[in-house]
């Protein structure tokens, strides 16, 4: 496990990552397909992202992995990962007031019409 200075707060992705890691084990193409489908395709994040993010995560400690027999990366959350998912959603939920704020405010400013507001 990670301590120090590379133990810092997680951001949207790892979280989500170590919350579909805790669900089962999740490879990088279904982490792709995952937040394609949550954002109805307006985010596909690029695959050299993803790996890169998942590579980062095992040396931290949070995930570890093994390769299934399609040739597969599998991905399992650790008990580290499990400490570090509770933390990070802990953190998110004290901010959630502040993104439900900024939501209601692009909302109410731009809605769902895609104009920058000029």
């Amino acid at each position: 496990m990670c301590t120090g200075p590379c133990a810092g707060p997680l951001g949207l992705m790892p979280l989500l990552i170590l919350k579909m890691a805790y669900e089962g084990p999740v490879h990088g193409y279904q982490i792709i397909e995952k937040v394609k489908g949550m954002t109805l395709g307006e985010y596909v994040p690029k695959t050299g992202a993803v790996y890169t993010t998942l590579r980062r995560m095992e040396r931290r400690g949070l995930l570890v992995s093994e390769w299934d027999s399609e040739g597969r990366r599998i991905y399992r959350i650790t008990e580290s990962g499990i400490l570090a998912l509770r933390e990070g959603l802990r953190v998110l939920e004290a901010r959630k007031e502040i993104l439900e704020e900024l939501l209601e405010f692009y909302e109410k400013v731009w809605g769902d019409d895609g104009d920058s507001g000029d």
